[in-house]
């Protein structure tokens, strides 16, 4: 029998502009992005939304986007999170790869990366246009027994919230 599994893909927050001396990959959120993060989370909780694992890029603002959300939902929530290079300026094949490690008991997941892969991913499993402004996110629900099994067929999530 399918579980049902709920999904939050997210864009990381507003990030300062990229210095040609600097790397992308270190680039931080701004006070904008930070505020932004933190209202997520806040609306996740609100919603009773709140994910059992998050996967996340190991970009310096996904990072940043990650501990603010967190901020945001109960504090005494202790969520694992999983940094994953493969997530920086990651595409679906590679959003796909890391969901497939993420045990079939986990529920609820949160994934918070880069466009144009995050917004490629919604697309993809939802069927929905989708162009994910910085710390937009979409929430999706589907019956599979896996996470890899997500990708199996596509369209087959239900998009069941989105803040663009």
């Amino acid at each position: 029998m399918a579980n049902n599994k709920t999904l939050i893909l997210m864009r990381h927050g507003e990030a300062q502009n990229n210095d040609t001396r600097g790397s992308d990959r270190l680039r931080a959120l701004t006070t904008k992005g930070l505020a932004s993060a933190t209202q997520v989370g806040a609306l996740l909780q609100s919603k009773n939304w709140i994910p059992e694992l998050i996967l996340c890029s190991e970009a310096q603002r996904t990072k940043e986007t990650c501990q603010a959300m967190i901020a945001g939902l109960p504090p005494k929530k202790t969520l694992p999170i999983t940094y994953s290079d493969n997530l920086y300026l990651g595409g679906p094949d590679d959003i796909a790869a890391e969901m497939s490690q993420i045990p079939k008991t986990c529920q609820s997941l949160l994934v918070l990366g880069h466009n144009p892969g995050i917004s490629k991913a919604v697309e993809f499993l939802s069927g929905a246009m989708c162009s994910l402004n910085p710390a937009g996110f979409a929430v999706m629900s589907s019956h599979t027994l896996t996470w890899e099994e997500a990708w199996d067929l596509p369209g087959q999530w239900q998009l069941t919230f989105s803040q663009y």
